[in-house]
């Protein structure tokens, strides 16, 4: 199930990348949440990594939400939420989130 959630979060990494790029925006701090189902007892975890190079490029983004969920998931069913911030482009901040859920 967890190949399940990777595609989740590729999904969310290409969204969020595809409207960095709409607005002309570049991120260095992604950002993934995962929120576990209150039948299993709830909790979850919200974790973020700064990048040395700012990107909206959906690979890059991708690859630090996967090495954030293998790190830090506890295998039960989420809720998944990705976030591109730290944005720059002519000095306006912006954040651009998605979120959803998945079952285990």
């Amino acid at each position: 199930m967890r190949e399940e959630i990777i595609t989740v979060i590729l999904d969310q990494a290409e969204e969020v990348c595809r409207r960095a790029r709409e607005v002309n925006m570049n991120g260095r701090t992604v950002s993934l949440a995962i929120g576990y189902s209150d039948d299993e007892g709830g909790g979850g975890f919200s974790r973020e990594k700064t990048i040395d190079t700012p990107t909206n490029l959906t690979h890059k983004v991708f690859q630090v939400c996967k090495e954030l969920f293998y790190q830090y998931d506890q295998m039960r069913t989420v809720r998944i939420h990705v976030g591109l911030t730290n944005l720059s482009n002519n000095d306006v901040r912006f954040v651009l989130h998605i979120q959803s859920r998945k079952s285990a």
